[in-house]
């Protein structure tokens, strides 16, 4: 009777349950299958030489997420060197005589040694001090030697007095040798006896020979031992018309000194030829040019030789 009175409690229950159900809304219908969104992305720039080139055997993917592509980026980025800047290379240097063509290569070595010519000498940088006193010091240097050459005239000093002193010739019956190195400074001397002995213009400059010029003429000389004794005598009344005569006749005339039996001569002497014939032939035409008969050719000694044959 128990049972009885379960079941039919039960079955009002869910009788009841049932009627108050059917008052609500239908359920929802089950969800169909869910369709596939595909995500649009926006344009992406082209970078040249960035794609990731695909490994052989591996197969194509659809798509890549949008956050697998920019690691991806970054990392092509990454791996890219960068590119340094070089420095300033220097111009290269075209070889003297030969020209470069448009886009040729300069010669290998030649940026090194335009880069060593820069380090060695460097262009516009004055000379040194201790250059220009050295060039100062040549410059001056010539000049005093060019001056040794010459010789200025003091007040009151004659051809004697000039040749007599011991920085010209030391001697003066040397004077003929002033005479006829500055022939057109004094051509208007008289040619008189006493000329020599007069005072010459103060500060007249005259051509003298040094020591290296007297030697280098007697190198040239080696076998001109003959001369042509043109006058002796006691004085110079007669002797120094004569002597300037000759030497505006281009001969090298010159005095020299003799004592014979205790008397004084001074000998006026034309030189100097290599052998008599010669000294002879130019005895002649003195002759004809100085009416004097009285003179003869002579081979000259070691010494006078030696003495004279340098002027």
């Amino acid at each position: 009777m128990k049972t009885v009175a379960a079941v039919l409690t039960i079955c009002v229950m869910l009788l009841l349950g049932f009627m108050g159900c059917s008052k609500e809304e239908p359920p929802a219908p089950p969800p169909k299958k869910p369709q596939r969104i595909k995500i649009v992305k926006p344009p992406k720039q082209q970078e040249p030489e960035t794609q990731k080139a695909q490994i052989p055997g591996e197969q194509e993917q659809e798509e890549i997420p949008a956050k697998e592509a920019e690691e991806d980026k970054a990392a092509v980025v990454a791996e890219t060197p960068k590119k340094e800047i070089p420095k300033k290379q220097l111009e290269p240097v075209k070889p003297l005589g030969r020209e470069e063509k448009p886009g040729q290569m300069p010669e290998k070595g030649v940026v090194a040694e335009k880069a060593e010519e820069v380090t060695a000498k460097p262009t516009g940088v004055e000379e040194k001090p201790t250059q220009k006193l050295k060039k100062g010091t040549e410059e001056k240097k010539t000049e005093e030697e060019e001056m040794d050459a010459y010789y200025i005239v003091k007040k009151g000093e004659s051809l004697y007095d000039v040749a007599s002193r011991e920085d010209v010739f030391g001697n003066k019956l040397k004077w003929p040798i002033l005479y006829r190195l500055n022939i057109d400074a004094l051509a208007n001397l008289r040619t008189e006896g006493d000329v020599v002995e007069r005072a010459l213009p103060e500060g007249l400059k005259l051509r003298i020979l040094n020591p290296d010029e007297v030697e280098k003429n007697l190198e040239k000389r080696p076998n001109s031992r003959w001369v042509v004794n043109v006058l002796s005598t006691t004085t110079n009344e007669e002797v120094v018309p004569i002597t300037m005569t000759l030497i505006k006749n281009e001969y090298s005339a010159y005095l020299t000194s003799a004592t014979v039996k205790g008397k004084d001569w001074t000998r006026l002497r034309v030189g100097f030829f290599t052998s008599k014939e010669e000294a002879d032939a130019q005895g002649k035409k003195i002759r004809d040019l100085l009416h004097i008969s009285d003179l003869w050719s002579v081979k000259l000694g070691p010494m006078e030789f030696a003495e004279f044959a340098g002027y």
